[in-house]
């Protein structure tokens, strides 16, 4: 007998919940998608790269998401993610309880430039403030699962909630390629941007680390872990596949504390 449809997820300990369910799904492969590997992770402030040519009729490019979405292209595109949040925040804040789904032109790549900044609680107010019938689309629940993982940091989940999460905006029926194209770039610039501050977290954590145990963090594969530790100067013994972080001196004064360190890779849920 089907029992009644399962309602959306919609607070914390309902993510944790769901989380715990899918642990036995599949999970993504590495490299797939958006997760990425085998380059540097790239500085927070550079520009994401995105070849795209906005076309829209005249009651499309009316709209106020899109005439907000056309300068967040631009921002985007200058890695301005900062200014970025800004206008898009301008712009959903008038929009109150619309329930057009071209909302989410404006609120997703909103969110993952709170995710870029590693800014994750004006990132989940931007999904909960929306109107139900919004929360309950995928790309709201690929969101806030995401952001959830970001927040707790279960780096295992990270990476393939990213992937998720571009899922849903490839599946949305917001027909506009442009939009795909954005999100999708904005989530590789987050990826990026994720394994860089996890790299100096690790760097400030272990004087030395097994190359699967950074695997699990950075979700890469072994030659792409190795790829980029010799980018930032790591040492690697491939006898007892051992690497020997490097802590960057421009981190060494203003950076994460030691303590503080610590209790945060000590606290980490790699599932």
């Amino acid at each position: 007998m089907t029992g009644p449809p399962t309602p959306p997820i919609t607070s914390a300990i309902e993510i944790e919940d769901a989380a715990r369910a899918a642990a036995a799904a599949a999970t993504p492969a590495l490299g797939a998608n958006v997760v990425t590997g085998g380059t540097a992770p790239a500085a927070p402030g550079e520009p994401v790269a995105i070849q795209v040519a906005i076309a829209a009729t005249p009651e499309q490019a009316a709209s106020p998401y899109r005439q907000a979405f056309a300068t967040l292209v631009e921002l985007a595109v200058s890695g301005n993610f900062d200014e970025l949040a800004e206008v898009a925040e301008s712009a959903d804040l008038t929009t109150k309880q619309d329930t057009s789904i071209e909302r989410f032109l404006v609120v997703t790549p909103l969110v993952v430039s709170y995710f870029i900044t590693d800014n994750i609680p004006p990132a989940l107010q931007a999904i909960t403030r929306l109107p139900e019938v919004l929360k309950a689309h995928a790309i709201s629940q690929a969101s806030f699962r995401l952001a959830a993982s970001i927040s707790e940091r279960k780096y295992g989940n990270v990476y393939p909630r990213a992937n998720d999460l571009l899922q849903a905006v490839e599946n949305t029926q917001i027909r506009d390629a442009d939009f795909k194209a954005v999100v999708g770039s904005l989530l590789r610039k987050f990826i990026d941007t994720f394994r860089q501050r996890t790299l100096l977290l690790l760097s400030k954590a272990y004087t030395s680390i097994p190359l699967s145990l950074a695997q699990s963090y950075l979700n890469c594969l072994p030659e792409e872990v190795l790829a980029v530790a010799t980018q930032h100067r790591w040492g690697y013994d491939p006898s007892t596949q051992i690497l020997t972080p490097k802590l960057p001196s421009k981190y060494g004064a203003s950076g994460i504390s030691g303590l503080a360190t610590f209790d945060i890779i000590a606290n980490t849920n790699l599932e």
